[in-house]
């Protein structure tokens, strides 16, 4: 910070200072693009961290939201080979097909480890 002789400029200048540097900077869409799910992150925690990352970001358009979080998904992923087999037309068809598989991801994590209506666990008989 320059010199100044002035202690009124120099208070002015620090108060500047702190206020330009205090402030939180909002992110751009470039941003969205360092979301990405991890290797052993459930599409529902994904879906979570892209939305509020969405939400830093002011006058996002639409296809770069759906451009992003497709380019987030991992590869392997289920919803990614079916979205590249029948891509959703836009975003809101894109969050009803991810909603639709977190559903079967919850079910199937709540019945782990059971076989059919039998209620058993694998490798066990009746």
């Amino acid at each position: 910070m320059p010199q100044s002789g002035d202690p009124g400029e120099h208070v002015y200048q620090f108060q500047t200072n702190m206020l330009y540097f205090s402030k939180t900077r909002r992110k751009n869409s470039a941003s969205l693009l360092d979301v990405v799910q991890e290797r052993n992150e459930s599409l529902s925690n994904y879906l979570e961290r892209f939305n509020a990352a969405t939400l830093e970001i002011d006058n996002l358009e639409e296809s770069i939201k759906y451009t992003a979080f497709l380019r987030g998904l991992r590869p392997t992923s289920k919803l990614a080979f079916a979205v590249n087999k029948s891509p959703p037309g836009n975003m809101s068809a894109l969050l009803d097909k991810a909603n639709k598989y977190i559903q079967v991801e919850e079910y199937l994590e709540t019945h782990k480890g059971y076989q059919g209506d039998s209620g058993q666990e694998p490798g066990k008989q009746a």
